[in-house]
């Protein structure tokens, strides 16, 4: 009789009665960051894609642009709606995690449960999950392409469709999902069992399958003379920059902060030693192995040429979590067995050291996510200065249509998420590339309506001129400065109108 996680978790109570309140605890702080943290200017940019839906955008593949605007249309356009996708996301890695490691080691349920536990305290996790990127959906589908390849692998071999199929949705989320296929066939390559299912259509079936669902975004690349493709080519693999061991170390040293030390460890020592713990008889310890090791290798070496994001790497986590969570499985158990004439501490010291382990966690994730994140300060104000700046924008528009514009795409989107204007809000060209230039180009053809007020951001006050002037010889006015206060720290934001005349 199958035996749902709900089943199993009243079990638990019973023996791990410390789980729960670990639980609570994560769940807690994520929420009340979801609920209450402002809007990021990147999360008000990918709001912009899902306001022009389309098959690629210049940044990302379109998945996440999508995902929004399935939210938004049922729900409205608010900030712990944007973030849905996001919470789609853990709840997926928690259902995944805990179905793989449930079936894959001797504890079961224990497993599950621990491998639940260990993915949702990842302070990278615990972060993301208030956070809506492109991770959100890829890390979603990526968790559910390795549900359906551990089907795959044990039960049904039909389970090689789904494979295809989250695998090509999740390549339609993040370009860096192709590392799942690269991680899979080099763990069956050099497994037994593995090389025989080479020899069979299942693995090049899921392969078609994944192309053809990722065929939009190749379609989309075809007609932008493959912009995205390249400029993600050279933002993760920068081969113009000279080696530098540093970089590695940098990046090294921050996967044991988005992991923390301990549990990165743990999970290598997991994936080393997977064969002890998960049977042999299929290619599923080197699977989850390899797909934990390849991500993390992957960007350890791209790290010579340049800086990896610390969050690149994420979906390693997802069979490392599973790895893991299996081995503290049996750890857990081993110490339940122990003779009742031990010490309360020799009898309860793995289940000490985890709860401790997971305190530290939560403590570290929370101070990172408000207290020392200096990206925090981005999410406050921007309502405030929303109202601010349409003020202004009502007044200067009497004498005929015109627009909002900054330099910068992140505080043009967010103050469009702001006013709920995403096409009265431009950037002026001259800045970093971005969709805004696309768009552009795109709306060449159309009736171009002129900007009439400027926002520039800054961190110091004392930068704005009195009149300033763009690439194009436009001068500006200094209406104001309107200021932004965050518990990290203050910033500025200089409101300029069109001015009527060249400056002196």
């Amino acid at each position: 009789m199958t035996v749902s996680p709900f089943q199993s978790g009243a079990r638990i109570i019973r023996t791990l009665p410390w789980l729960w309140p670990l639980l609570l605890l994560l769940l807690v702080g994520n929420v009340l960051g979801w609920l209450t943290v402002g809007v990021h200017p990147d999360e008000a940019y990918y709001w912009m894609w899902s306001e022009r839906l389309q098959a690629g955008y210049f940044d990302h593949p379109p998945m996440v642009a999508w995902a929004i605007r399935l939210f938004t249309t049922i729900f409205g356009d608010h900030p712990w709606v944007i973030r849905l996708p996001s919470v789609m996301a853990m709840i997926a890695i928690s259902g995944s995690t805990y179905s793989i490691a449930r079936d894959a080691f001797p504890s079961r349920h224990v497993a599950g449960w621990m491998a639940v536990l260990v993915a949702i305290s990842l302070p990278l996790y615990q972060v993301g999950f208030h956070v809506i990127t492109p991770d959100a959906p890829y890390l979603f589908f990526t968790s559910l392409a390795y549900l359906a390849l551990y089907r795959a692998l044990t039960a049904d071999r039909r389970w090689w469709l789904g494979v295809g199929v989250f695998g090509g949705l999740s390549l339609l989320s993040k370009y860096i999902a192709v590392l799942f296929p690269l991680g899979l066939f080099l763990a069956l390559l050099v497994n037994r069992q593995g090389r025989q299912l080479l020899r069979t259509p299942w693995p090049y079936l899921a392969a078609a399958i994944a192309a053809l669902v990722f065929s939009p975004v190749v379609y989309w690349n075809a007609q932008h003379e493959w912009i995205s493709f390249l400029f993600q080519l050279g933002h993760g693999i920068n081969v113009k920059q000279e080696a530098s061991i540093s970089n590695v170390l940098l990046f090294l040293a921050s996967q044991l902060a988005v992991a923390m030390p301990w549990t990165l460890i743990a999970m290598i020592y997991a994936a080393i030693r997977s064969r002890e713990f998960v049977s042999a008889a299929t290619p599923v310890p080197d699977v989850l192995s390899f797909g934990f090791a390849v991500p993390i290798v992957f960007f350890s070496l791209t790290g010579f040429t340049m800086i990896s994001g610390a969050h690149w790497p994420a979906a390693a986590y997802i069979p490392g979590s599973v790895l893991l969570g299996g081995v503290l499985g049996y750890w857990i158990n081993t110490g339940s067995t122990a003779p009742q004439t031990q010490t309360v501490w020799r009898r309860h010291w793995p289940a000490m050291t985890i709860v401790v382990a997971c305190l530290l966690a939560i403590a570290f994730a929370n101070i990172a996510r408000y207290r020392v994140n200096t990206q925090l300060a981005n999410t406050f104000g921007w309502p405030e200065l929303g109202a601010d700046v349409e003020r202004v924008f009502d007044e200067e528009r009497t004498n005929g249509e015109c627009v909002i514009a900054s330099q910068y795409w992140g505080l043009s989107a967010a103050i469009a998420f702001a006013l709920n204007k995403p096409h009265q809000v431009v950037v002026l060209p001259g800045g970093r590339i971005s969709q805004y230039d696309l768009w552009r180009e795109e709306d060449a053809s159309k009736p171009k309506e002129v900007p009439c007020v400027l926002v520039v951001l800054s961190d110091d006050s004392a930068e704005f001129p009195g009149k300033k002037t763009t690439g194009d010889n436009q001068y500006w006015r200094l209406d104001h400065v309107h200021e932004m206060v965050s518990p990290v720290r203050t910033r500025w934001a200089g409101i300029y109108i069109r001015a009527d005349k060249k400056a002196d």
